[in-house]
């Protein structure tokens, strides 16, 4: 059996970097069902949408903020 070895901060892909973080977020939510509030603090990972469908994935925050509009089709924070 072949063995791979495989590093994030080889030659090939180069040291892992922090980016900026934006000053407002949209995620859209096509798929699924808004479960926080506009005004509800999240921390990163936090759920934020139950996915509608058996077999699709829940949405979670990327970034810690603050939910600023709901909508049917998206999340915004800042």
């Amino acid at each position: 059996m072949t063995q791979f070895s495989f590093s994030l901060l080889t030659g090939d892909t180069g040291p892992l970097v922090k980016g900026n973080t934006p000053d407002r977020l949209c995620i859209p939510s096509d798929n699924h069902v808004p479960i926080m509030a506009e005004g509800d603090q999240v921390l990163a990972g936090t759920r934020i949408a139950t996915a509608k469908r058996h077999g699709d994935g829940d949405l979670h925050s990327p970034l810690a903020g603050i939910i600023r509009t709901v909508h049917t089709t998206s999340l915004t924070s800042r």
